[in-house]
C-alpha cells in the first residue's frame, strides 16, 4: 500500500503534463502541485543516499521554485497576451466552426453512451449495500460482460468527417483510450470474476491495482482529449 500513493503520484504527473500539452494551464498546474507534495518525500530518500539531507532539501526546493515560477510566467504571459483585433473570421469559417461542434459533441454522446454502463460498473459491484456475495458476483460478471460489449460500441463509432486533420486525430486517439480504459475495467473485473467461479481468495494484489491504475489513467487520457477537440470545434 506504501508504493501506491507513489504510483498515484506519477499518475497525477502525467495527468499534468497533458493537461499542459492540451493548454488547460490551471489543472497543469493544480495536478503538478499535487505531485510534488506526494512524491517529494520519495525523492528526497533517493537523492539523500547520493548526498546530504540539507542538499537534497535545498535541490528540491530549488527545483520546485524553478518549476513553480516558470509555469507562473507562462500562465500570466497566456493571460497577458495581445489580442489581433485586425484579425477577421469569415463566414464560411464560422460555419464550419459550428459544424466541427455540431460533430464533435455527437461523437461524444456516442461515446458516453457506450462507455457509461462499464465505467459506472464500479459503484454497483462494490457497494457496500450488498448483503451477499452471490449478487455480487452477479453483478461483477455483469460488469465485466458490459466492458466487453463496449469495447465493439466504441469501435462502431464514426469519427466525425472535415477538413481539420488534427480534429480528428484527435477524436481517433480519444476512441483509443476509451477502449484501452474499456481493456483495463474488463481485465480488472475478470479477475474478481475468476474468484467468484473458482472460490478462491487468492489474488495477485499488484496486477489488481495495476489494472485498475491503467482503467482509470485511460478514462482520464479520453476526458481531457475529449474536453479538448470540443476547444477546436
Amino acid at each position: 500500500m506504501r508504493y501506491l500513493k507513489y504510483i498515484f503520484g506519477i499518475q497525477l504527473l502525467l495527468g499534468s503534463i497533458w493537461s499542459f500539452y492540451y493548454s488547460i494551464l490551471w489543472a497543469g498546474f493544480l495536478l503538478l502541485t499535487l505531485a510534488s507534495i506526494i512524491l517529494a518525500p520519495l525523492i528526497y530518500k533517493l537523492l539523500k543516499k547520493k548526498m546530504s539531507g540539507f542538499k537534497a532539501g535545498c535541490l528540491i526546493f530549488s527545483v520546485f521554485f524553478i518549476g513553480l515560477s516558470w509555469f507562473g510566467v507562462s500562465y500570466l504571459m497566456y493571460l497577458l497576451a495581445p489580442v489581433d483585433n485586425n484579425m477577421v473570421v469569415s463566414t464560411d469559417v464560422n460555419t464550419s466552426a459550428n459544424n466541427n461542434s455540431i460533430s464533435v459533441y455527437a461523437f461524444e454522446q456516442s461515446l458516453i453512451n457506450a462507455t457509461q454502463p462499464c465505467f459506472s460498473s464500479y459503484d454497483k459491484a462494490f457497494s457496500k449495500s450488498i448483503k451477499y456475495q452471490e449478487e455480487q458476483c452477479s453483478l461483477i460478471n455483469d460488469a465485466q460482460q458490459a466492458c466487453s460489449s463496449a469495447q465493439q460500441e466504441i469501435d462502431n463509432i464514426i469519427i466525425p468527417n472535415g477538413s481539420n486533420k488534427e480534429l480528428v486525430s484527435l477524436l481517433n486517439e480519444t476512441k483509443t483510450d476509451a477502449k484501452n480504459s474499456l481493456q483495463g475495467w474488463e481485465s480488472f473485473f475478470s479477475i474478481y470474476n475468476n474468484q467468484c467461479i473458482t472460490k478462491s481468495t487468492a489474488m495477485n494484489a499488484t496486477e489488481v491495482k495495476l489494472q485498475l491504475v491503467s482503467a482509470i489513467k485511460n478514462m482520464y487520457l479520453m476526458n481531457m482529449k475529449i474536453k479538448k477537440a470540443k476547444s477546436m470545434s
